[in-house]
């Protein structure tokens, strides 16, 4: 997915935001060099994919600022994921394949690129989850259940801290109900408030994945062409992607790549709803990304 206007704004508020969690005294140099990145890859036109900028200037800032600024954001990501899903599940019950699935879409509002306080992530969420009963916007769940039968194995790209929790959920859901491999992709280094290998081998993984595949250098996404595109090794005939959450959204949509791609995230800018065909309410969607 190609860079918009809108995306401007979102890269200069993502610095804006890191260093203001960073508390960072050197934030002067650091946001001219970021800028610097966004001139460079403007000056390419709009065939770029945000997702790679927003990568190379968090992995900037995490350099200049020899620390990981989200540590406890992350951290306290996946205790109140847990807490919000212990809850759920108490009063609800056992959910269901697909309310997993749409748990995990409109747990994608863990998302601290786009919000600022954890008060109001729980806010976000639980306001999604309230229309839970209205389901997706977009929704081609009936394709990913069929290919939950028909193929031997899934990769499942991971997102952001707190939500990962939910894909647990969802993931081991899948593995009581269904016989098929899963892989799970993950950044096996900070960068923004994206799980990394780490926290989800704590959170217990182990115990619902066949494997885990930790990708490196870090990245808001993934860069299958270039530096991760190793990965490609695992995307076989008998096998199909989950791709989680907006980056990995602009990564994949468009991509050339010959197996079934599952999207599920929440929209959460102009640009992402545009591209979906949906309004621009935090919507909940499972897409699939290449019928043709």
């Amino acid at each position: 997915m190609n860079i918009e206007i809108d995306c401007v704004t979102c890269q200069v508020n993502q610095i804006i935001r890191t260093i203001l969690v960073s508390k960072a005294d050197n934030w002067i140099d650091i946001t001219s060099k970021a800028f610097q990145i966004i001139t460079k890859y403007l000056g390419q036109g709009t065939n770029v994919i945000p997702a790679f900028i927003t990568s190379e200037i968090q992995r900037l800032i995490n350099t200049e600022l020899k620390c990981d600024p989200y540590k406890k954001i992350r951290a306290d990501s996946n205790i109140i994921a847990d807490r919000i899903l212990r809850d759920l599940e108490y009063k609800r019950g056992k959910l269901t394949i697909k309310e997993y699935c749409l748990l995990s879409a409109v747990s994608n509002a863990f998302d601290f690129a786009v919000i600022e306080t954890m008060d109001e992530c729980k806010e976000k969420i639980w306001k999604s989850w309230k229309s839970f009963n209205m389901g997706f916007l977009k929704d081609d769940f009936e394709v990913f259940n069929d290919l939950l039968n028909t193929k031997k194995s899934l990769l499942y790209f991971t997102d952001n801290a707190g939500e990962i929790v939910f894909d647990k959920a969802l993931i081991g859901a899948i593995k009581e109900n269904f016989d098929i491999n899963i892989k799970v992709v993950i950044n096996k280094n900070p960068i923004l408030n994206d799980a990394t290998l780490e926290e989800i081998v704590a959170l217990g993984f182990k115990d619902v994945v066949d494997e885990i595949i930790g990708i490196e250098p870090e990245f808001v996404g993934i860069d299958l062409n270039g530096i991760h595109k190793y990965l490609k090794d695992y995307f076989t005939e008998d096998s199909f992607i989950v791709s989680k959450g907006m980056a990995n959204y602009e990564c994949f949509h468009g991509a050339d790549i010959n197996i079934p791609i599952i999207a599920i995230l929440l929209t959460k800018c102009n640009p992402i709803a545009k591209s979906i065909g949906v309004p621009c309410l935090d919507a909940p969607v499972l897409i699939w990304l290449n019928p043709n």
